[in-house]
C-alpha cells in the first residue's frame, strides 16, 4: 500500500502534532505506521532498550482515523519524511498521506505489544503523571546547565527515567510518564495503568505509552 487517506482536518492535525512531538523526543528518529481497518496506529520510540528482548524500551503509540477501511500497512520510516508530507497536506488541504519510500529497520519496531489481555491496575491523575515527567526533565536540565559533562549526563538520564513511581502493584517506570507529557497525551483526563505480563502500559483518551 502506498498510501493512506485520513478521515478529515482534525485527523491530520492530530498526526501532524504527534510526529512533531515525537521529533522533540528523538530528532532524527522513526516512525512505524500500521493499519488496522480503518484506524492508522502511529507509533514512535520514547526510550532505547537494551539486549535481545529490548528490556527497558518504552513506545508511545497513537490512533487516527482513516477515511475508510484499508488494507494491511506495516512499515516504519523517517519521521523527518512524514512530517515534510504532512506539512504539504495542510498546505494543499489534502488528506492523502503519501508513505515514504525508503522503509528502516528498528528493533524497537520489530516487537509489538499485546493487543489484548491488559488488566486494569490503576489510575493516576494526568496533573500527577505530568509531575513526574516535569520533574525529571528538570533534574536532568539542572545538571547540563551545570556543566556536566556527557557520561555524567548520560548516567543521571538513565537513572531518572529509570525511576519506579508509585507503590506496590501501581509502580511504574518514570520513562512511561515522560512519554505521556512529551507526546501530549496527559491533558486534563485520567491515566490509567495496565499491564500484560512483563509489559506496563499507561493510558489516555489520546494515547499510550507502553514499557517492558
Amino acid at each position: 500500500m502506498s498510501f493512506v487517506t485520513l478521515a478529515d482536518e482534525d485527523a491530520l492535525s492530530d498526526v501532524a502534532t504527534f510526529v512533531s512531538r515525537a521529533r522533540v523526543l528523538v530528532p532524527d528518529g522513526y516512525v512505524r505506521l500500521q493499519t488496522a481497518g480503518s484506524v492508522l496506529m502511529s507509533s514512535v520510540l520514547v526510550r532505547s532498550g537494551s539486549g535481545l528482548l529490548g528490556s527497558g524500551t518504552v513506545v508511545g503509540m497513537r490512533g487516527t482515523a482513516l477515511g475508510q477501511a484499508v488494507g494491511a500497512l506495516d512499515v516504519t520510516v523517517d519521521l523527518s519524511a512524514v512530517a515534510d508530507r504532512l506539512a504539504r497536506m495542510r498546505g494543499a488541504g489534502w488528506l492523502r498521506l503519501d508513505v515514504p519510500p525508503v522503509l528502516r529497520q528498528a528493533p524497537w519496531a520489530a516487537v509489538s505489544p499485546p493487543r489484548e489481555g491488559w488488566s486494569v491496575i490503576g489510575e493516576f491523575a494526568g496533573e500527577d503523571v505530568a509531575f513526574v515527567a516535569e520533574s525529571g526533565l528538570a533534574r536532568v536540565q539542572r545538571e547540563r546547565d551545570g556543566g556536566a559533562d556527557a557520561a555524567a549526563l548520560t548516567a543521571l538520564d538513565k537513572q531518572v527515567w529509570d525511576e519506579s513511581v508509585g507503590e506496590g502493584m501501581g509502580q511504574f517506570r518514570a520513562a512511561l510518564a515522560l512519554g505521556v507529557h512529551a507526546l501530549g497525551f496527559g491533558g486534563q483526563g485520567p491515566v490509567r495503568l495496565l499491564r500484560h505480563g512483563s509489559w506496563t502500559r499507561l493510558s489516555t483518551a489520546a494515547g499510550d505509552v507502553i514499557g517492558r
